[in-house]
Formats: structure tokens, sequence, C-alpha cells
């Protein structure tokens, strides 16, 4: 599994974010159709293109993160009750793309993460990690694929 690294610059999700802890992920599909639902109530929406964004958090010594389900915009005019907005900061990221069935992205990620970048040599820069699903993500068809950034320092 080789990375492309780029460089991204900032930009902003709107969605739906629920908190996760590791191994116990079964929810976020629930929240992917909780957000379809609720999509066209945000503004500025970038048309194409939606986010899977995971940021670390730690409550009272315990893992988990918080998991947004969005859309990038083009600028955070307005957020809808019971959404946020997530700052994606600019970087560097190396992207991986998952092909595949969407049910099979967790193992994608647990390989890039647990595998890769312990491997490569690179560091974890503090900041979210996304997915981005565009134009080639077909949900669980074989032909589908996702791209996972993983924020690297350097």
């Amino acid at each position: 599994m080789e990375p492309k690294i780029v460089e991204r610059e900032a930009f902003h999700v709107v969605g739906i974010t629920q908190r996760f802890t590791p191994g116990k992920i079964d929810g976020i599909p629930a929240l992917w159709d909780r957000f379809v639902l609720r999509a066209a109530e945000v503004t500025d929406a970038v048309p194409g293109v939606h986010y899977g964004v995971g940021v670390e958090d730690r409550r009272d010594g315990e893992p988990g993160f918080l998991y947004t389900a969005g859309t990038g915009v083009s600028a955070v005019t307005r957020v809808p009750q019971g959404m946020n907005a997530v700052e994606i900061p600019a970087g560097r990221y190396a992207v991986f793309t998952h092909k595949g069935p969407v049910t099979h992205l967790a193992r994608t990620i647990v390989a890039v993460w647990h595998q890769w970048l312990p491997r490569s040599g690179l560091k974890a820069r503090h900041a979210p990690d996304f997915e981005c699903y565009d134009r080639r993500f077909k949900m669980n068809h074989p032909d589908s694929e996702v791209d996972l950034y993983v924020p690297i320092e350097g």
C-alpha cells in the first residue's frame, strides 16, 4: 500500500458529529443516513464531494474519536441546528485509495494506521484525518473508491 503525498489547503466540512470508541463503529453508517436526509440544509456546499472526518477525543482518559459525516463548504455562513463545522487545517497528507465495498473500509483504515504508518518512517500530525467520497464512490460496489487522508509531519 503506497500513498500519494499531497499538500492541501485548509477547508471546512459541515455535518453531523457523533462520538465513537475504537472497535465500536457500527453506528457510522446510520450517522451517514441521518446526514444524507439533511444534506440539503447545508448552505454553500461544494457539490459532489462528501467527507467523513475523524478527530481524536479522549474523555476521562478513554480513547475515542468524533466522527463527522458531512460535506465540504466554500464558506461557513450558517450551520444548521444539530450540525457543526469542522476545520481541516492546511498541511501535508498521505493519501490512500480504498478500492472496493465501503463495508471493507475499516480494514483499510486499520492497515494504514497500524501497519503502514509505523513502518513508513513518517509521523502523524495532530490534525483531523478524513475520507473523501467523490464521484468514484459507489457504496458497496466492487469498483467503488474512497480516498483516505492521513495528516503527516514534514
